[in-house]
């Protein structure tokens, strides 16, 4: 009686860690753009909320808030988590902007803030931040402008980090 040996042949095997190989060969730069996706969705949402606060400003005192430092204080790139660590309100709202508009987060982020008020009609909210930790920094620009008794908001720089 002959006995049948089971298993797998070298070529069976070397065929399928060539297949394994060309799936993340595609998977991987596919998942990490989703990655470098989500970051970026951090800072648009963040300055949607910094230009809700800004109109409530603006119906209350009608005029634009007083500028900001960049905040948070420390880069993302600087925290051992690659994400700004929390920074209590209290250090937000030290700043005499922050607290005008009463913005702040209450999250770690990739991106660090910044309001300019360039004149009583115009300035730029400012997103900051290298999302990958090579240097090279990221920028979303919004300008911000009064106009009959409104405030807009123009995209001039989206991030492409």
């Amino acid at each position: 009686m002959r006995v049948r040996q089971r298993g797998f042949t070298l070529i069976e095997l070397m065929i399928v860690i060539a297949i394994i190989g060309l799936l993340a060969a595609i998977a991987i730069p596919t998942f990490m753009s989703f990655v470098s996706k989500g970051k970026k969705v951090e800072a648009h949402l963040a300055i949607d909320k910094l230009m809700k606060d800004m109109r409530v400003y603006h119906q209350t005192k009608v005029a634009l808030p007083p500028s900001t430092n960049l905040m948070p204080s420390v880069a993302a790139c600087d925290s051992p988590t690659s994400k700004t660590p929390i920074t209590k309100s209290s250090d937000w709202f030290a700043d005499a902007g922050w607290l005008a508009l009463e913005f702040h987060l209450d999250e770690p982020s990739y991106f660090q803030y910044s309001w300019t008020k360039s004149s009583d009609t115009d300035g730029l909210v400012q997103a900051v931040g290298d999302l990958d930790c090579d240097g090279t920094k990221a920028f979303l620009i919004v300008e911000v402008s009064i106009a009959t008794g409104n405030v807009f908001e123009t995209i001039t720089t989206d991030i492409t980090d």
